[in-house]
């Protein structure tokens, strides 16, 4: 392409490269999706960020049932347990208005 041994190689390691750092990415995703491990990630650094006890404080549980916080849930959830759809990441703002 260039007329030079040493950049179509290295266009094409370059490339190669990115080919397989997709693919592990592809396949991380999928795997930590599948096993549900940002969800049960977010709900124990929940908990600990809020000191969950839910006899004591029903906080978390309040919030995790805000509409911000879990739009996909109906928010009648009585344990962490029992909700449906759990949510993956929240939003700094969305988790900022709802506690307020």
């Amino acid at each position: 392409m260039f007329n030079s041994a040493i950049i179509d190689v290295a266009i094409g390691m370059i490339l190669s490269f990115l080919a397989v750092s997709l693919a592990a990415s592809a396949i991380t995703e999928a795997i930590s999706s599948i096993l549900k491990w940002r969800e049960n990630d977010l709900e124990k650094g929940f908990k600990a960020l809020l000191n969950f006890d839910p006899a004591k404080h029903p906080l978390a549980l309040e919030l995790y049932n805000h509409a911000l916080i879990s739009p996909l849930t109906s928010g009648t959830a009585k344990t962490f347990e029992t909700m449906e759809h759990k949510p993956a990441y929240i939003n700094s703002e969305q988790f900022a208005v709802a506690f307020l």
